[in-house]
Parts: C-alpha cells; sequence; structure tokens
C-alpha cells in the first residue's frame, strides 16, 4: 500500500512539472533576450494609463493575442466575431494604444516634478517656540 501511494505521487509530481514545461514553452516566444525584466515604474504607469484609454474590446483584442499568444483567428473565435472584423479590431486597438502610450510619455514629459526640498528646510523654523521636554 505504501509503495502503491509513493508510486503515485511520483507520477503526479512527474505530471505536473511536465505540465508546468509545456506551458513555459508555449509563452516563451513572448519573452526576447533583451528584454529589461525591470521595467521603470514611469514606462509601467504610462502603459497603465494608455490600456484604461481603450474600450473593453480593443484590450479584449490585444490581450488575446499579447497575453494569451492566440492568432487572430482563434482570438477572433474566442471574441465571438469573423476574422475579419478582429483584425480590424485588433489594428485599431494598437493603433489606439500606441497613441495613447505616446500621449501619456509627452505629458510626462511635460510635468514638472516638485524638487525634494533640502534638509535644512525640514527643519524646524527657529523663530517658533520649543515644545521639546514639554509633556502634558
Amino acid at each position: 500500500m505504501v509503495a502503491r501511494n509513493t508510486i503515485a505521487n511520483r507520477r503526479r509530481s512527474v505530471y505536473r512539472r511536465r505540465a508546468v514545461e509545456a506551458e513555459l514553452g508555449r509563452v516563451a516566444h513572448l519573452v526576447r533576450a533583451d528584454d529589461d525584466p525591470h521595467i521603470g515604474l514611469d514606462e509601467r504607469e504610462s502603459l497603465l494609463t494608455a490600456l484604461a484609454e481603450l474600450s473593453p474590446r480593443e484590450r479584449e483584442a490585444l490581450f488575446l493575442t499579447g497575453w494569451d499568444g492566440l492568432s487572430p483567428a482563434d482570438a477572433a473565435h474566442v471574441a465571438g466575431c469573423s476574422p475579419a472584423t478582429f483584425r480590424m479590431r485588433l489594428s485599431r486597438a494598437r493603433r489606439r494604444l500606441s497613441a495613447a502610450a505616446d500621449r501619456a510619455v509627452a505629458d510626462d514629459a511635460t510635468r514638472t516634478r516638485t524638487p525634494t526640498p533640502p534638509m535644512s528646510a525640514l527643519d524646524p523654523d527657529p523663530t517658533l517656540p520649543s515644545v521639546q521636554g514639554e509633556h502634558r
């Protein structure tokens, strides 16, 4: 009985490992060797802002092809439309995302950031009475 359970556990482990390896192989084409895994916070925020400007159908088109790795024909089937309609939706979504991302980058470049005050500016005003040592 113990040997049977041990063998069954081993088989399940091997099955799970192979399933993970197959899934990694399926999505490996989404990552290029020259991609930097540390995208800056400003770039991530700009992209999320640009994605928020898209309609739900346009976001779906981008995610089905870019995130899930589906072909336009397969994605059209999932979206419940014809392949020609889906290709137009995807083209429009890519164009709008690019324009929105360009606007977000331009907005970030023109936005003035408040400089950090020097430490002396954070010191208390010497003309104010000191409250050190006062306890109520």
